[in-house]
């Protein structure tokens, strides 16, 4: 794989960074990254086509995220490293894997830290792949990237099953998406709610995807977890953060099943 990186420095304008030796002909990379800060600095690391001046893309806990998120339609990818707002941080670095980063005409990439209040740092990229730009009568492209992404948003209350929506005319006849997912949580007495969040196609009544002690054997306790779900990890309480991604917590470029025939899933 490729490796490339950059240091940043304090909330600086936008910049273009070029990773050496990628295919002229990508579209996106698949990349790995990873952000190092020197301080306790709760920043959004943006990487992608049509990223400058990215807009505010946080909310408070259990605020309504399209209340205070500006215009987020734009093929960027986010990397949330922890900080004060937190209440804990990445003081080891932190990994954000499988990112889809989509490619400026040029090859380069946008890069931002939105939110950052003056820490410096550096971000690593792992480039595993790259999605290519091939037309014509072979052409067979097995991401099709959206001119213009749809927002769905859904409200669940306590231990619930719920079926959302993706208007069919963005879906086509696709049995898999690419979907970036926001969460957010009310705050409960003993502080966030570690909740296991799962997407997909049959995924109503999911059995149990966690272990009761860290370090055993999760077939001991798991259920029947082969299913074609997606499971996104919500900390709280139980990890030891207390205050628990008190601006919501964004997971990146979720592959999500499709239900049979329909553009839903639960």
């Amino acid at each position: 794989p490729l490796t490339y990186e950059f240091s940043f420095s304090g909330p600086a304008p936008s910049t273009v960074v070029s990773v050496p030796g990628v295919d002229p002909k990508a579209a996106a990379l698949l990349v790995d990254v990873f952000v190092t800060a020197d301080s306790s600095d709760q920043q959004n690391i943006v990487l992608g086509n049509g990223c400058q001046g990215y807009p505010q893309d946080w909310a408070n806990k259990n605020e309504v995220p399209l209340a205070t998120f500006g215009d987020l339609g734009r093929h960027c990818s986010v990397c949330t490293y922890y900080g004060q707002m937190d209440g804990f941080s990445s003081n080891r670095g932190q990994w954000c894997g499988s990112h889809i980063v989509t490619l400026r005409p040029d090859s380069g990439i946008e890069f931002s830290a939105a939110g950052n209040s003056g820490s410096s740092g550096w971000v690593f990229l792992i480039v595993r792949g790259s999605y290519l730009n091939i037309t014509g009568p072979d052409s067979a492209p097995g991401l099709v990237l959206l001119s213009s992404p749809p927002v769905v948003t859904t409200y669940y209350s306590s231990n619930t099953n719920t079926i959302i929506s993706v208007p069919a005319n963005y879906v086509g006849t696709a049995s898999v998406i690419v979907a970036d997912v926001f969460l957010t949580q009310n705050t409960i007495p003993n502080g966030g709610d570690q909740v296991n969040y799962v997407f997909g196609s049959g995924c109503q009544n999911y059995p149990q995807n966690w272990v009761s002690v860290r370090g055993t054997r999760p077939s001991n306790e798991f259920g029947a977890v082969g299913l074609q779900c997606a499971v996104l990890n919500y900390p709280g309480g139980s990890d030891g953060y207390f205050l628990c991604c008190r601006a919501g917590c964004w997971f990146r470029c979720c592959l999500l099943c499709l239900a049979a025939l329909s553009s839903t899933f639960c």
